[in-house]
């Protein structure tokens, strides 16, 4: 169990970090002038933290956990690349629900 919590904990953090050093860099470079005065002044968080959290229960559950059952390393990193394949059109798909970043857009 404590196993779990500490794959759990480590991929939260890896995909909190890498979002924000994303965002915070290109993310402004790339999305502000593209997207201008169709954002939200200030984000709104929960959408975000709900999608952390359920992945990184999924990339725990589903690639970290029978990773380490099975052993070898690439064990994780292929279920990770599949979840991960997975994923993407899911995180493709939040902007054709893009209630938590752009102005006028509301649940």
């Amino acid at each position: 169990m404590r196993t779990f919590f500490v794959a759990l904990a480590g991929a939260a953090l890896v995909m909190i970090v890498l979002d924000f050093l994303w965002l915070g860099s290109a993310g402004n470079a790339i999305y502000r002038p593209r997207l201008g005065s169709m954002l939200l002044e200030k984000p709104v968080w929960s959408p975000a933290i709900l999608f952390y959290a359920g992945y990184a229960v999924g990339l725990t559950v589903l690639a970290t956990m029978p990773g380490i059952a099975a052993g070898p390393w690439y064990a994780a990193a292929w279920r990770g690349a599949l979840l991960g394949a997975i994923g993407r059109p899911c995180g493709a798909g939040t902007r054709l629900w893009p209630a938590s970043t752009l102005a006028g857009a509301r649940c």
